[in-house]
């Protein structure tokens, strides 16, 4: 998916309403419509990031939760983009909205 927005799109396709911001990173469709004409997905825009610290989880696979304590026992940190948002593309006529970004409506990130 992220080659068809990237083909589509752009790498370089400017962010919707970000000051002629450029995408740096597309995250895996979200959506498609059942014509394939729009896609919703997640990207992000700006070289801003701040940390989280993403903890093991507690359910799930024994061996991967052993492997995980033992790896990372304090969690493990990650640089999370600052700016990011969910966009829809119409592939018909070439325009991409803009759904949602982070910063706004207490919306802090859509990774984690």
């Amino acid at each position: 998916m992220q080659a068809l927005l990237r083909r589509h799109i752009g790498s370089n396709a400017q962010s919707v309403g970000e000051n002629g911001a450029t995408f740096n990173a597309f995250g895996e469709g979200l959506s498609v419509s059942s014509d394939g004409r729009h896609v919703a997905f997640w990207a992000a825009w700006g070289s801003r990031t701040f940390t989280r610290v993403l903890q093991c989880p507690t359910d799930g696979n024994a061996d991967l939760i052993a492997f995980c304590n033992a790896t990372y026992p304090n969690g493990f940190e990650v640089q999370i983009p600052a700016d990011q948002g969910i966009f829809v593309h119409d592939a018909n006529i070439g325009a991409t909205h803009r759904i949602a970004r982070t910063l706004e409506d207490g919306v802090v990130d859509f990774l984690f």
